[in-house]
C-alpha cells in the first residue's frame, strides 16, 4: 500500500480512520482524567462531610449551652422581685435595699442550678448598680472586678449594658491575679424599656472560652483544625487560634450551613460553616486547599503515568491497524475505478464513493418498482370506475385482467360505497406549512387508506375516483347480506369519525344494496348515487343504505304537497303585521304538515319550500317602497337560497329571511303609529294652551279645573303636558298671566290692583313675587323701566 498518495488526499477515509483511532486513544486518557477528577471530588466531599459532621456536633454542644443561657435569662426576666424593683419608683423612695437582698438570694439559687457559667449579673440602670448572686456593687466597682485589664473599656461596657433592645454575644476579657488574660463570650440581653421609654437595665451571662474550647476539643479530630465561633458581625467569640479575633473579611454567610472559598492567612482555603439554631452565632472551620492536594498527589502521579503509556501504545497500534484495514478497501476501489473511474482530489472519500454507487443502483431499482406500482394502482382505479359505469367491453373481465390490477374477489356478492367530501378546507390549512406539492392527492391518499383499512377488517374494498366523489367497490365475504350491510355501515361511520378527528376531513357516505355477479355492479353504483342524492335533498345526516332509503320513502304520493291559497294569504297577512312569532309558527306548521306524510318525496318538499319563498317575495312587493339596505339584504338571501341543496339548509335560510321581513314590517308599523300619536298629542297640547289663554283671568284656574274641562285626571294631564313640552302646567299658567301683565303695564295706565285682577291674581303680594320670579324685577320697577 502506497501511503504517499493517500496522505495528501484531504477527504480520504484513512484520515477518518486516523481521527477515529485518535478518539479511541483519547478515551482512556479522558477516563484517567475523569478518575482523577472524581477522586479529587471524592476527597473534597469526604473532607466536607467530615467537617460538616464535626460542625453539627459542635453546634449541638454549644447550642445546648446557649439554650441554658436563654433559659437563665428568661427566669430572671420572669422574677417578680426583679420586675417590682426595675419597674417601680423605689429608688426615689429609698426602700429598695431589701428588694436587692431578695434578688441576690434568688440569683444565688440560680447560681446553684447553672454551674457551667463563669459569671452572670444584672445591671440596674436607675440605681447604676450591678446585682450578682452573692452581692451587689456600684457599676464602677463591678467593672473593676469583672473586666479589669481586659479589652472592653468602661465606657463601652456601660454603653452596652445600658442599651435598648440588646440581644447579642460580645467578646470580653479580664486579667487574672496571675497576670493571664482570660476571654469570655458574654451574652447581653436588655430589659424592656420603662414607662418613660428609658432603659432599665440588662442581664449579662459570661461563658468561659477555655471551658467552651474544652467542650469543642472533646469532639474527635477538632484538636488539629482552626475552629471559630463568631457572632453576626463575624467577630470571633471562641477559637483555637488565639490571634484571630475578627474574620469580617470572609464576608457574610447567607445560608444556614454551607461552604465557600476564601483566602485565609494568604493561602487559598475553604471555610465550612453552620449557623446556630437559637442564636446569631456561626460555627466555622477553615481547611487550607493544600490538604486536599496533598491527599490526591498519589492519584495525580498515577494519572500522568497512565496518559504517557496510552499515548505511546496507541500510536503504535494506530499505525498497524491503518495498514491492515486499508488494503481490502483499496482493492475494492481499484475494481470500481477500472469500470467507472478513479477518485480525484476533489471527490469524496472511498466509502462515500462506494455508497454513492450502491445507492444509485438501488434508487433506480426502487423508482422503477414504484412507478410500476403507481401505474398499477391508477390503472386499477380506472378499471373499477369503468366497471361501475358499465363501460367494460367484455361482458365479464377475464381472470388475467383481475390479477393484473390485483383485484381478488372471494365471492360474487358486491355493493358500492359512495363517499362525498363535505369539509376539507381545515385539512388544507393544516398542511399549508408543510409545502406539499399536491395537497389534493394527499387528501385522496389519506381517505383511500383509512377507508380501505377500516373496511378490510370485515369485507374487501377497492377505492376509485368517480367524478367529484370517491367510490369503494366492496366484495362481500360469505355471510348474511343484512349483517354485511351493518358491518359496512359500522366501518363507514368509524372511518368518518377517524378522518374528522385526526385530519379534520368531513365525509358523508351512502351504500347500495347487495348485487350478485360483476355485471350488476353498475346497478349497485346507480343505487349508491340515488342514496346520496336522497341524503342531499332531505338533509339526511350519517350513513344510509339503499334498503333503508326505500323503507323511508315508501310509495310516492299522488296528491302533491299541502299549500292552499287561503293559507298563503294568511301567511302574507301575518308577515305584514310584523308578528315574528306568529309567522314562524305558521311557517313551521305548513312544513311539519307536509313532512308528516310518510310518502312525501324530497323533490316535492323542495318545491314547497320554493313556493314559500315566492310568497315572501310577493309580500315584500306589496309593502311598497323599501329602503336600499333592506333590498340588498333580501337579494342576498334570494341568492343564497338558489345555491342551497338540502331541505334543512333551505328551511334555515327561509326562516332567517322571514324574520328579516317581519322585523322590517314591524319597524314600519311602529314608525307609522308613533307619527300618528305625536300628531294627535300636538293638537291636544295646543287645545290646553288655548284653554289657558282663554281662562287666565279666572283666579280659580289651576290643574284641577283644566283636568275637569278635558275630562282627565289632573296628575296625568300635568305629566302629559310636561313630557310633551318640557315645562310644568302651573308654570305655563303663571307664564301666561305674567306675559299679559307685562303688556298691561306697558300699554295701559292702570294701577297695580287693576292689573293684578285683570291677570287672574287675587293677592298683590302673590302677584309681585310671581312677577319678580319670571321677569327679575317688581311690577313697579318694570313700569318705570318701560
Amino acid at each position: 500500500m502506497n501511503f504517499a498518495k493517500i496522505r495528501f488526499r484531504k477527504k480520504s477515509v484513512i484520515l477518518t480512520w486516523l481521527l477515529s483511532y485518535l478518539v479511541v486513544l483519547i478515551l482512556p486518557i479522558a477516563m484517567n482524567v475523569a478518575v482523577y477528577d472524581q477522586t479529587e471530588r471524592t476527597l473534597k466531599n469526604q473532607i466536607k462531610r467530615g467537617n460538616d459532621s464535626l460542625l453539627f456536633q459542635m453546634q449541638e454542644s454549644v447550642d445546648s449551652e446557649i439554650a441554658s443561657v436563654r433559659q437563665l435569662v428568661s427566669q430572671i426576666y420572669a422574677n417578680v422581685k426583679v420586675q417590682n424593683l426595675f419597674y417601680s419608683n423605689k429608688l426615689n423612695r429609698g426602700d429598695y435595699r431589701y428588694d436587692l437582698y431578695e434578688i441576690i438570694h434568688d440569683l444565688g439559687s440560680l447560681r446553684s442550678a447553672y454551674t457551667s457559667f463563669e459569671e452572670f449579673y444584672i445591671y440596674w440602670a436607675p440605681g447604676d448598680r450591678v446585682i450578682m448572686p452573692t452581692l451587689y456593687k456600684a457599676s464602677e466597682e463591678a467593672y473593676e472586678d469583672l473586666y479589669a485589664g481586659g479589652s472592653l473599656s468602661r465606657e463601652e461596657w456601660k454603653r452596652r449594658v445600658s442599651g435598648i433592645n440588646q440581644r447579642q454575644f460580645i467578646l470580653t476579657s479580664r486579667r487574672t491575679d496571675e497576670g493571664k488574660m482570660r476571654y469570655y463570650a458574654t451574652y447581653i440581653s436588655s430589659f424592656p424599656v420603662g414607662s418613660n421609654d428609658q432603659p432599665v437595665g440588662s442581664i449579662a451571662v459570661m461563658l468561659n472560652n477555655d471551658q467552651l474550647l474544652r467542650t469543642i476539643s472533646s469532639i474527635p479530630l477538632f484538636n488539629s483544625g482552626d475552629v471559630f465561633i463568631m457572632n453576626e458581625r463575624n467577630e470571633v467569640m471562641v477559637s483555637n487560634v488565639p490571634d484571630e479575633k475578627d474574620l469580617s473579611a470572609l464576608g457574610p454567610f447567607p445560608d444556614s450551613h454551607g461552604e465557600k472559598s476564601v483566602a485565609y492567612r494568604g493561602k487559598p482555603s475553604t471555610v465550612y460553616y453552620v449557623k446556630s439554631h437559637n442564636s446569631e452565632l456561626t460555627y466555622a472551620t477553615i481547611v487550607p486547599d493544600q490538604i486536599v492536594w496533598k491527599e490526591s498527589q498519589y492519584v495525580r502521579n498515577l494519572t500522568y503515568f497512565s496518559i504517557v503509556i496510552s499515548l505511546v501504545g496507541g500510536a503504535l497500534l494506530t499505525w498497524l491497524f491503518l495498514r491492515r484495514n486499508y488494503l481490502p478497501l483499496s482493492q475494492l476501489i481499484q475494481t470500481f475505478s477500472r469500470r467507472i473511474g478513479g477518485l480525484s482530489a476533489k471527490e469524496v472519500n472511498e466509502f462515500s464513493y462506494l455508497e454513492q454507487m450502491l445507492a444509485k443502483t438501488l434508487d433506480e431499482k426502487e423508482q422503477a418498482s414504484l412507478r410500476v406500482k403507481q401505474q398499477t394502482h391508477q390503472l386499477g382505479g380506472n378499471f373499477i370506475a369503468r366497471l361501475m359505469k358499465g363501460r367494460i367491453q367484455a361482458s365479464i373481465p377475464d381472470e388475467e385482467a383481475l390479477k393484473a390490477f390485483q383485484l381478488d374477489f372471494e365471492t360474487d356478492d358486491f355493493c358500492v360505497l359512495l363517499l362525498y367530501l363535505e369539509e376539507s378546507q381545515p385539512f388544507y390549512e393544516r398542511i399549508g406549512s408543510l409545502q406539499v406539492e399536491d395537497p389534493a392527492k394527499l387528501l385522496d391518499f389519506v381517505v383511500t387508506n383509512v377507508v380501505e383499512e377500516t373496511l378490510n377488517r370485515s369485507q374487501r374494498g377497492y377505492m376509485a375516483e368517480v367524478g367529484d366523489m370517491m367510490a369503494c367497490l366492496i366484495n362481500l365475504r360469505a355471510g348474511d347480506e343484512e349483517r354485511s350491510l351493518r358491518d359496512i355501515g359500522d366501518a363507514a361511520r368509524e372511518a368518518r369519525d377517524f378522518l374528522l378527528q385526526q385530519y379534520q376531513i368531513g365525509i358523508t357516505t351512502a351504500v347500495s344494496g347487495v348485487h350478485s355477479t360483476l355485471t350488476s355492479i353498475p346497478e349497485a353504483y346507480k343505487e349508491s348515487l340515488d342514496v346520496m342524492e336522497y341524503k342531499w335533498v332531505m338533509g339526511r345526516e350519517g350513513h344510509l343504505s339503499y334498503p333503508e332509503m326505500r323503507t323511508e320513502q315508501g310509495n310516492p304520493t299522488q296528491y302533491g304537497y299541502y299549500y292552499p291559497l287561503q293559507v298563503e294569504q294568511q301567511l302574507m297577512t301575518v308577515v305584514k303585521s310584523g308578528n315574528i312569532d306568529a309567522a314562524r309558527q305558521l311557517l313551521n306548521e305548513i312544513i311539519d304538515r307536509n313532512l308528516s306524510q310518510p310518502a312525501m318525496a324530497g323533490e316535492q318538499i323542495r318545491c314547497l319550500l320554493f313556493d314559500l319563498t315566492g310568497t315572501l317575495m310577493k309580500t315584500i312587493q306589496e309593502l311598497g317602497e323599501t329602503n336600499v339596505d333592506f333590498q340588498s339584504v333580501v337579494h342576498r338571501s334570494f341568492d343564497r337560497l338558489s345555491d342551497l341543496k338540502t331541505i334543512k339548509e333551505i328551511n334555515q335560510e327561509m326562516l332567517a329571511m322571514l324574520e328579516r321581513v317581519c322585523a322590517y314590517t314591524a319597524d314600519r308599523q311602529s314608525e307609522i303609529t308613533r307619527k300618528w300619536k305625536n300628531a294627535e298629542q300636538d293638537g291636544f297640547i295646543r287645545s290646553i294652551v288655548r284653554y289657558i289663554e282663554d281662562h287666565y283671568q279666572d283666579v280659580n284656574l289651576n290643574i284641577t279645573m283644566i283636568g275637569e274641562a278635558f275630562d282627565m285626571k289632573p296628575t296625568y294631564l300635568s305629566k302629559l303636558f310636561k313630557d310633551h313640552t318640557g315645562e310644568g302646567l302651573l308654570d305655563k299658567i303663571s307664564q301666561t298671566r305674567i306675559e299679559r301683565a307685562k303688556i298691561l303695564l306697558r300699554e295701559e295706565r292702570m294701577v297695580l290692583q287693576e292689573v293684578m285682577e285683570q291677570c287672574g291674581f287675587n293677592d298683590l303680594n302673590t302677584f309681585s313675587r310671581s312677577f319678580k320670579k319670571w321677569v327679575g324685577v317688581t311690577p313697579g320697577q318694570y313700569r318705570k323701566m318701560e
